[in-house]
């Protein structure tokens, strides 16, 4: 079990251009234009510049984020046959994924009531419907995404306790939980306080209320495990497992923004910055799989992937890349 745990180092051709810097580039660039928009608004007035990028560019980069991170989670599930240990976590973790992706498609695409969606022309979509895909999306790309996630990290935390290696909770965690703490006090004080004052309290509102102990739940269980891959030697699987700490994190962040917004906590400016917080959460997603693929190639060379599929093209594309770098 120690040995499933940690991985070589990338051979050079991996180091010049993998699938991680790949990401992280991608996403530079991304938020570069949208330092852009940020630039155009503030030299204008005219908060239609920002408006405008998160509605079109933004909607679908996070869309695209969303089906990276699934296609990736997909690959890694593929590479462990049935009955091995690491399988189980990979399922649950590529069924999160999924529901990242469902839950950013139906936020950033189909609850926007435009002609240019197929099923907006043929639903005849309203405002209310829209509203009611966005909160559908909210919903699966929150704590139904998150409860699978704290499945697996829970598993991983299992394997490490069979192989005799004991979690322990990190310092550096405090802050985080810090965050996740004053996220759930603040979505339970207001359910309490709808609920004493008479309202209906539906389904949907004490699901979404248990977003903020998912999330400490969450950094609780990536604290520790961070820290059994310290304990096996680190390496490209400690990196896997730090991003999806850094992705939920930052997650408990945005989701700490959101609220404050929806109560009209947040000026403009600080509103307009926590949404890119989200782009670096997505990222984050992302980045977890994706060392993990480069842990795999590392050991055995090549990962299994169909050959046509569109991760399979990525890492063709990477690789031509490297080729002509090394011919430079």
């Amino acid at each position: 079990m120690a040995a499933s745990f940690a991985y070589p180092r990338p051979v050079a051709g991996l180091a010049r251009i993998s699938l991680p810097r790949f990401i992280l580039l991608a996403t530079s660039v991304f938020l570069f234009l949208g330092l852009g928009s940020l630039l155009a608004w503030l030299c204008t007035g005219r908060v239609e510049c920002v408006r405008t990028f998160f509605a079109g560019p933004g909607a679908l980069y996070l869309v695209f984020l969303a089906a990276l991170e699934f296609s990736l989670c997909r690959m890694v599930l593929r590479q462990f046959a049935d009955g091995e240990a690491l399988r189980p976590a990979w399922l649950l973790i590529a069924l999160s994924g999924g529901c990242h992706l469902v839950g950013a498609v139906a936020m950033q695409i189909l609850s926007v009531p435009t002609p240019l969606i197929p099923l907006a022309r043929g639903l005849g979509m309203s405002a209310a419907t829209a509203s009611d895909f966005y909160r559908f999306g909210l919903l699966v790309a929150g704590p139904v995404q998150m409860a699978p996630l704290a499945a697996g990290l829970a598993w991983m935390l299992f394997l490490a306790r069979r192989a005799g290696i004991r979690p322990s909770f990190q310092p550096s965690a405090l802050f985080p939980l810090g965050i996740a703490a004053l996220l759930t006090w603040l979505q339970l004080s207001s359910l309490i306080s709808a609920w004493m004052a008479g309202n209906d309290i539906a389904l949907y509102d004490v699901m979404s209320a248990s977003a903020g102990p998912l999330l400490t739940l969450l950094l609780v269980e990536a604290s520790m495990v961070k820290s059994c891959m310290s304990t096996t030697g680190g390496g490209m699987i400690a990196r896997c497992w730090n991003s999806f700490a850094v992705a939920i994190f930052l997650t408990a962040v945005s989701n700490l923004g959101a609220w404050l917004d929806s109560h009209g906590l947040l000026s403009v400016a600080p509103a307009t910055i926590n949404c890119f917080v989200t782009y670096l959460a997505a990222t984050a997603y992302a980045l977890g799989p994706a060392w993990q693929i480069i842990a795999i190639q590392s050991a055995c060379g090549e990962v299994g992937v169909s050959r046509f599929s569109p991760v399979a093209m990525s890492l063709s594309a990477l690789r031509l890349l490297n080729t002509a770098r090394t011919h430079l």
